[in-house]
């Protein structure tokens, strides 16, 4: 069981990074030069183009039984456009009222280049060492719930929606902020920094916990890992990726 949850974390990540890849890296002046409001609006102007998209693959995913509160009766949701048509008689009674879709609020999207995870320590403040992307993420609530991520990168010299992800993102309702979100690119182990009770610590995204084979007793009850422990597993990972890299080269 524990080789074919690897098996799932390592396609996650992967589908993860190929959806995003061009956006990955490190880039402080993009990060200065736009504020969370403004991605807001961004993904608001940009959004519909990729929020059709996946229209026909969030019913086939969560089904009729996971989404209460919709207005829609089940042979209406046959006719999806109807959620789209501002003259359709659903849109006008109920979901102006009622959106099918909210968009959150945006973060950004962080990493760490290798020399700093080969050159870490543990008297290492992580958080300087993370760089910030030119990528920011947008939740989008469907019915209510965080079904969805809008990538928002810097491309042909501005910032736009550049696509979207589909999934259970419930993790992400964590976050504060004073959250950092970490994408990794060296080895599939994604994760959140929160400060918590005046020091930070690590939630990896469960995808990834299992790939890293945490100790759980490590964890405390609100599943947050320190920083030492998780990070000597990081780099490990890091550290035996690059030897293999290097190896093929």
């Amino acid at each position: 069981m524990k080789f074919t949850k690897s098996i799932v974390a390592v396609s996650f990540y992967w589908a993860m990074l190929l959806s995003s890849s061009a956006f990955m890296f490190p880039s402080q002046v993009f990060a200065s030069d736009v504020t969370a409001e403004e991605i807001k609006r961004i993904a608001e102007d940009g959004k519909e183009p990729y929020l059709r998209a996946i229209e026909f693959e969030y019913l086939k995913m969560f089904g009729n039984a996971d989404i209460p509160e919709t207005p829609v009766t089940e042979d209406r949701l046959i006719n999806i456009e109807d959620l789209w048509n501002p003259k359709s008689d659903i849109y006008k009674k109920n979901l102006k009222r009622d959106p099918f879709y909210v968009l959150g609020h945006p973060f950004k999207v962080y990493t760490i280049q290798t020399e700093d995870f080969l050159n870490y320590y543990d008297s290492t403040d992580l958080t300087s060492i993370t760089r910030a992307t030119n990528k920011w993420f947008v939740p989008v609530y469907i019915h209510k719930k965080l079904r969805a991520m809008l990538t928002v990168g810097y491309m042909n010299d501005e910032w736009q929606v550049v696509g979207i992800q589909m999934g259970d993102f419930a993790e992400f309702e964590r976050m504060d902020n004073k959250s950092i979100f970490v994408e990794t690119t060296q080895s599939p182990a994604n994760f959140i920094i929160i400060h918590s009770n005046n020091e930070n610590k690590i939630y990896p995204l469960k995808y990834f916990e299992e790939y890293m084979e945490l100790d759980k007793a490590q964890a405390d009850s609100s599943g947050l890992y320190d920083i030492p422990y998780f990070m000597s597993i990081l780099t490990d990972k890091v550290n035996s990726n690059e030897k293999i890299l290097n190896r093929l080269k």
